[in-house]
């Protein structure tokens, strides 16, 4: 008698997983998964703009990683490492 593959239940999983990440991990998983949505939408979705100008792909996958980012840029270090450019 064969056994029978269970599906994955991926959203269940997902979740489960996401529960063990600290929460800059969990801003970049979020960021992924708004990607792909973004890739599997109809071709009606709204373009993105900034400053009036329309972006292509990867100028909206820039805006959706900026916030998972922030605590890389944001500390600091990288204010030191930058500060020569302020003057």
């Amino acid at each position: 008698m064969q056994s029978a593959v269970q599906p994955i239940d991926y959203e269940q999983a997902v979740v489960a997983l996401m529960r063990e990440l600290p929460p800059e991990r969990k801003a970049q998983v979020y960021d992924f998964v708004r990607f792909v949505k973004s890739q599997t939408t109809t071709p009606t979705a709204q373009p993105v703009a900034l400053f009036g100008e329309q972006l292509g792909e990867e100028g909206a996958l820039m805006l959706a990683s900026i916030e998972s980012l922030r605590s890389f840029w944001d500390t600091p270090e990288e204010d030191e490492a930058w500060a020569h450019f302020q003057k």
